[in-house]
């Protein structure tokens, strides 16, 4: 399925513009675009100091990609129907073996009590819709999952003041049951990277 919108900024930092934004038709076309190494080579110079942004959309699907310095690159992957669910990164590029190393890994689930209730098997299909976009990463440069990473899970609940306290112990009920569901997607043996 093609991308509702897919695009490419490169910003020279020193000079406080843009060198390159591009609307893309395939994801493989990143790796022309942006340069992991110390430098950005745009026509007639290099630029020593950038940084890029890389965005994907697709079937109610985002993928962001921000790099600012090797050491410093977050990558976020999330979908806002049926409920807001999010697998956001952060990465360090090593340019020695020309590889990304996931550093810190967590899952957000946003919920309320408007959201339909939603069983293991709704969340781990959405799980996988947003991990199929976060694969994208790998557009960018190879990743390495460390054996040492545990990611983080987190229900994000939205309740109105208004709210009778039965429902406030029910929905607190429901979130640890999201929670379990989303400790038990065993989202690293299913990254696929």
């Amino acid at each position: 399925m093609a991308f509702s919108f897919a695009s490419v900024q490169v910003f020279d930092t020193e000079a406080e513009e843009t060198v390159v934004r591009k609307s893309i038709n395939e994801p493989s076309e990143i790796k022309e675009l942006i340069n992991m190494n110390n430098s950005y080579r745009k026509p007639g110079e290099y630029v020593m100091s950038y940084r890029y942004n890389v965005k994907l959309v697709r079937d109610g699907c985002e993928f962001v990609a921000e790099y600012s310095d090797q050491s410093n690159i977050k990558v976020r992957a999330s979908i806002r129907e049926p409920c807001s669910l999010g697998v956001s990164a952060k990465l360090v590029y090593k340019k020695t073996t020309g590889k990304m190393h996931i550093k810190a890994l967590s899952i957000v689930l946003g919920a309320d009590r408007h959201m339909p209730q939603m069983n293991k098997d709704d969340i781990a299909e959405q799980i996988s819709r947003v991990l199929a976009m976060f694969r994208h990463v790998r557009d960018i440069a190879p990743v390495v999952v460390g054996d040492k990473l545990k990611p983080t899970c987190k229900v994000a609940k939205e309740l109105s003041s208004q709210v009778h306290r039965r429902t406030v112990r029910e929905f607190a009920v429901y979130k640890e049951e999201l929670k379990q569901h989303l400790n038990d997607f065993n989202v690293l043996e299913k990254l696929e990277l």
